[in-house]
């Protein structure tokens, strides 16, 4: 109610002001970043545990070397996969997004971003094949201990 009562010039200062407070809110940050890549992370580690789950037991220990095979080609792909959803949904959208803000803030938000993203890619490929490998020992007497 108290916008209607301003002069208009005030008027205009505050809606940039609004407009200013919800870029700066949807803004990814490098938490955001970090963030979806664990999230990938736990959704890749599920799958490799269910599918070395649904690996049958075959004679000569065929079964085995499918379970290693799919636990390699999913450590593969886990972290291009992150690096793959963080690109596209945080830096893209915010070049998108935000072209308003003005090209030096955009370019310095972007980088920032990036390298975030190649950070957290690595991060997510060493968790991957340590967490598989700390799995692998401790149920090593199940199918998830022939993953390594």
């Amino acid at each position: 109610m108290l916008h209607l009562l301003l002069p208009p010039s005030l008027k205009g200062l505050i809606g940039a002001e609004k407009v200013a407070s919800k870029a700066a809110e949807a803004q990814p940050t490098t938490a955001d970043v970090w963030i979806w890549a664990m999230i990938v992370l736990a959704a890749f580690l599920a799958i490799a545990v269910i599918s070395a789950l649904l690996v049958n037991y075959r004679p000569g220990g065929a079964d085995k070397s499918v379970r290693r095979i799919w636990f390699w080609i999913l450590a593969v792909l886990t972290p291009i996969t992150s690096f793959l959803v963080n690109y596209f949904t945080k830096i893209q959208g915010f070049e998108t997004t935000f072209k308003k803000i003005g090209p030096a803030k955009i370019q310095q938000a972007v980088e920032t971003l990036t390298m975030q993203n190649v950070y957290s890619t690595i991060a997510v490929l060493i968790l991957f094949i340590a967490i598989g490998w700390i799995l692998s020992v401790m149920f090593k007497r199940s199918k998830l201990g022939t993953w390594f």
